[in-house]
């Protein structure tokens, strides 16, 4: 009895025993014997591709024979835990149909990709197996995807609708101007199950001048669209623009000028598991207005350090982060692992702070740079009062992030 041939290159010949010939199935080729080795080298002069799956089932053999122990009866049970393993390698992933869509509008709508990358061919060979696997004429390309966008959002309008019917409410508003397009963006914040939800209500483009009867207006188009009544705001929060005060005051007006005694029919009762409700007893008739922290502290850091001797220093710091910036000594500061200092943007206190921090450790850099050159000179008491005013805005600049947050409420800002 001889060995069990179970050299997979034999998959691609057959074998004439009287003959003594093995013929390729791929190219018709006449070989003589049927010697494995012989096979092999045909395969890998002539079909690259058949001899890399040969060395692969190869590879898994060896690593399976343990397992896979040829019997004296026949190779069959190698044959099954070899088919075991080769398949194991092709990924098994819990998608279907809906997954998929979603992920391809949050693409676009939420990642901000353009529709062009649905049709990239690296994107395309992730997804096209998807999408066979799916079958039934499934498909996904920019074109279906332009078409479930706006589908998708009203159902989305639809679900905050149902979130925020009958109850109290805190708005975000605040304009942003950027390439000579003006959006105003409108947040909402709702209490669910005792936690802070925000919700993007809109973001829309601003086409007249920001007064503030115009924003009232605009603001008021959504808050429609969600079916939303300015009696259920509990509090607006803004900048200090006068625009954005002027804004609030108007709304302010409209609800003392209704009567907003709210009834039962009208208004749920006090829910203490989910969220904060009307009652019949409960009614307000004054809008509350709050000036957004972060911006207030903006403006008190801005009015703290406008005078004639620190925007002298600044003038100073920025000329010697210039000269650090230039091409030629980009390659001594990766020498001496230091990272170049930044550039500011003179508007913006902090992007100023973060320009003299960097310079600040920048200063044995600077100052190895000085013993050769003078342009680099920055004098002792210059890196002092560089240091005094880094330690003195550091706080500051922690605050301004955390006032930021998201869900930002009273007692944490009084904390920070």
């Amino acid at each position: 009895m001889g060995r069990n041939k179970t050299n997979t290159s034999r998959d691609f010949f057959t074998y004439h025993k009287t003959k003594n010939k093995s013929i390729c199935n791929i190219c018709d080729t006449s070989m003589i014997g049927n010697h494995a080795a012989n096979l092999e080298r045909h395969l890998e002069r002539h079909h690259s591709n058949e001899f890399k799956t040969v060395q692969q089932k190869k590879k898994i053999k060896l690593n399976v024979r343990d397992e896979a122990t040829p019997s004296t009866s026949g190779s069959s049970g190698s044959q099954e835990t070899l088919d075991k393993y080769v398949k194991s390698e092709f990924l098994k992933v819990k998608l279907n149909k809906e997954i998929v869509l979603k992920a391809c509008i949050e693409l676009i709508t939420v990642n901000g990709c353009s529709f062009e990358m649905l049709e990239y061919s690296g994107f395309k060979k992730i997804l096209n197996p998807i999408v066979n696997a799916i079958g039934n004429h499934f498909s996904v390309n920019s074109e279906n995807i332009k078409l479930l966008i706006p589908e998708t959002a009203v159902e989305i309008v639809s679900e905050i609708s149902t979130a925020f019917e009958k109850k109290v409410i805190s708005l975000k508003i605040d304009i942003a101007t950027r390439l000579n397009r003006s959006i105003l963006g409108i947040n909402a914040q709702l209490i669910i199950g005792g936690r802070i939800n925000l919700f993007t209500l809109g973001m829309t483009e601003l086409k007249d001048k920001h007064t503030g009867i115009y924003i009232k207006n605009m603001v008021e188009k959504v808050l429609e669209k969600y079916n939303i009544d300015i009696q259920q705001i509990y509090s607006i929060t803004t900048d200090n623009g006068a625009n954005m005060i002027s804004f609030v005051n108007l709304l302010g007006s409209e609800i003392e000028d209704e009567v907003i005694e709210m009834e039962n029919e009208n208004f749920e009762t006090r829910d203490h598991e989910d969220g904060v409700f009307f009652d019949h007893n409960f009614s307000f008739n004054k809008l509350i207005g709050i000036r957004c922290a972060a911006h207030t502290l903006q403006l008190a850091i801005k009015d703290s350090i406008k005078n004639a001797d620190f925007n002298e220093f600044i003038s100073d710091a920025r000329g010697l982060v210039k000269k650090l910036r230039i091409p030629s000594l980009m390659l001594k500061f990766k020498d001496v692992n230091t990272k170049r200092p930044i550039l500011d943007c003179p508007t913006r206190w902090n992007s100023t702070y973060n320009m003299l921090k960097s310079l600040l450790e920048c200063k044995d850099f600077s100052s190895s740079l000085a013993e050769h050159n003078l342009d680099y000179y920055f004098a002792d008491s210059k890196w002092v009062k560089l240091k005094l005013i880094v330690d003195t805005l550091q706080p500051l600049t922690e605050a301004t992030l955390k006032l930021q947050s998201k869900e930002l409420t009273l007692s944490d800002f009084y904390g920070i």
